[in-house]
């Protein structure tokens, strides 16, 4: 039996990638025209949305020749950047740097034969250093940075030395992924203003029929009995969300082992979308205020697609408050404005989520 194309697990990329082509083709095409406004691109998506996926997809199609940082704003942030940088330069180029009694990599010295200038520990000395280097060679250096964080003083530092960088010629580009409040937070933050002139990439849902025709060339051509009537329920049942489309596969795929298609597909449904209602719509529900809480149940109970003014009616509130909490929940991408006057929910299955949180 065939491997299980499909990877649910939070932080790989999957077998089976669907539907970012264009995103990828237009940031490595960019790698070529200095001119691009791909070489700063920022991604946001809320969670399942495939953001990993796809940095790590185009980390993959990168050329050789480049040197690649790929990293997450955690805990030594700057010298984890600063680390992979160095271990990827040539080997000319670090037997230069290592005759510098001044240079340091991650906070160690090499060679150092005498005191260093304080100035010398920075983070903008240490990075022009090395991208001097690669200059030489002409080789360009690619930030690729996930799970952006909210208020992180040295992804702050990254990014306004970042513009200073790039306005000094060097051979640098970026790809920036985040969730959708982490993302706002930065673009409204008033040191980082470059950042607001960057390449934006809202990721929503999948077009629903490449969903299907993936779909099909997987179950169809599998020597599982199954028809293609029941290949697109269960492509319908993922609503395009990239997150879904690997739950509900990988569910498929392994029940179709053991249990008829039709008990298949059902089964498949109901366990992809307890693992979704676990691992983001819970995650997400949690991560909001008590009102923001407030106002997503009475949505609900009102219906998927609401007019505000229904939901300001339900709550006993006025429209000027209710607004602020639904520019709120729009920044955050829970909720979308679909018409005038009207939300809904953005992920799939939010609404009988926050139902059964009532129940």
């Amino acid at each position: 039996m065939t491997e299980n194309p499909f990877n649910p697990l939070f932080g790989r990329r999957p077998n089976v990638f669907i539907g970012r082509d264009e995103i990828e083709r237009e940031f490595l095409a960019a790698q070529d025209n200095n001119n691009s406004p791909w070489r700063s691109t920022l991604l946001i998506g809320m969670r399942g949305s495939g953001k990993t996926a796809l940095l790590t997809n185009i980390r993959e199609q990168l050329p050789t020749s480049s040197i690649v940082v790929y990293a997450a704003p955690e805990s030594e942030f700057l010298a984890n950047l600063l680390g992979q940088i160095y271990k990827q330069l040539p080997q000319k180029s670090i037997k230069i740097l290592e005759n510098i009694n001044s240079f340091t990599v991650a906070g160690f010295g090499l060679g150092l034969t005498k005191e260093q200038p304080s100035f010398t520990n920075s983070f903008r000395y240490q990075i022009s250093l090395m991208l001097d280097e690669l200059k030489k060679d002409k080789i360009p250096v690619i930030f690729l940075i996930d799970e952006v964080q909210k208020h992180s003083d040295e992804l702050r530092t990254f990014i306004s030395n970042y513009q200073q960088l790039i306005s000094e010629n060097y051979d640098i580009s970026l790809v920036m992924a985040g969730l959708p409040q982490a993302i706002s937070d930065l673009l409204n933050d008033n040191i980082l203003t470059f950042f607001r002139r960057a390449n934006r990439i809202q990721l929503g849902n999948l077009n629903i029929e490449l969903v299907k025709m993936d779909y099909q060339q997987i179950f169809l051509k599998s020597d599982f009995s199954i028809t293609k009537e029941e290949v697109e329920e269960a492509a319908l049942a993922t609503q395009g969300y990239p997150y879904l489309i690997q739950l509900v596969g990988y569910y498929l795929w392994e029940n179709l082992k053991q249990y008829p298609a039709e008990e298949s597909l059902q089964r498949a449904k109901i366990l992809a979308q307890a693992d979704l209602f676990q691992n983001v719509h819970e995650v997400v529900y949690n991560e909001l205020s008590a009102m923001d809480q407030k106002f997503l149940k009475t949505m609900a109970e009102v219906g998927s697609s609401v007019e505000i003014s229904e939901i300001s009616k339900a709550m006993g509130k006025k429209m000027n408050y209710i607004s602020n909490y639904r520019a709120r929940l729009i920044e955050a991408g829970v909720i979308e404005a679909n018409s005038y006057g009207k939300v809904s929910f953005t992920l799939p299955y939010m609404h009988e989520f926050i139902k059964l949180k009532d129940e």
